[in-house]
């Protein structure tokens, strides 16, 4: 799926922060934003509005019509990047997104380890590896996370900063900051007991660039500890774990976590 503007096409998805967005009005403010004085092909629309529903930028309207989406907690935060033009953390945080996708973050880091194994790629020797279309978009997308670099020949990986060593009681504390500020109502009145381990999972590793399979083994450690008392995991009806990203603890999965704080 080629998707060459990753900024264009978040920027689209963020007109639609305060409502729902489906293919049609997507399509429509896509064309807008590019300028465009003839309509894409329904097929491109579809591309980049599927890109961001890969990616968790935004997800299915739980109680809505069929096809209605809705801009996710981690598609308003590069939003908001984009509001303050912070570069930095919008990198950061679209860095750990593409790395740590379940279904397309293997084919990232295959990619930018073919990269790393020189001082520079090709962009023919990039296109033979992976197939054109493919390697075009993967360019494009780690250029704009600050992954690469790249001119119209070559590729080449940009040096990452030094990934952040936790100790238990650091990650103790980190989880237990990060679940207290999911945890808050979002309507007053109602609160919110239950958090979904895949939001605390992407939280600290964007803020410290870990891969999910460093968050689960600390999360395990932890669990295994003394505060593991503390900690409390539920699954969910066996329909959500086709939707929902979920945590492997002695051998059963889990979607949601509660920490008594």
């Amino acid at each position: 799926m080629l998707v060459e503007d990753p900024v264009d096409t978040i920027k689209t998805m963020c007109q639609f922060r305060e409502t729902t967005v489906d293919l049609r009005l997507f399509k429509a403010a896509y064309e807008k934003m590019k300028r465009r004085t003839t309509p894409i092909h329904e097929k491109h629309a579809h591309t980049h509005f599927y890109s961001l529903s890969v990616y968790g930028l935004i997800v299915p309207v739980k109680t809505g019509p069929r096809g209605a989406y809705e801009v996710s907690k981690i598609g308003r935060e590069l939003c908001e990047c984009l509001d303050k033009r912070d570069n930095s953390r919008f990198k950061q945080i679209l860095s750990t997104i593409l790395l740590n996708d379940p279904s397309k973050g293997m084919l990232y880091r295959e990619f930018l380890s073919f990269i790393g194994e020189k001082r520079k790629r090709s962009r023919a020797a990039l296109y033979e590896r992976f197939k054109p279309i493919p390697a075009r978009t993967l360019i494009e997308w780690c250029k704009t996370a600050g992954l690469v670099e790249a001119n119209h020949d070559f590729v080449w990986s940009l040096p990452q900063g030094e990934k952040v060593v936790l100790t238990l009681e650091q990650f103790r504390e980190e989880l237990v900051e990060a679940y207290k500020r999911l945890s808050k109502p979002e309507m007053l009145g109602l609160e919110k007991i239950f958090v979904e381990i895949k939001d605390l999972r992407q939280t600290i590793c964007i803020d410290h660039g870990w891969r999910v399979e460093e968050f689960d083994e600390s999360l395990r450690r932890l669990l295994n500890s003394p505060f593991g008392q503390e900690i409390r995991l539920y699954g969910a009806p066996s329909s959500l774990f086709d939707e929902r990203e979920s945590f492997l603890y002695n051998e059963k999965l889990y979607i949601y976590i509660r920490i008594k704080v």
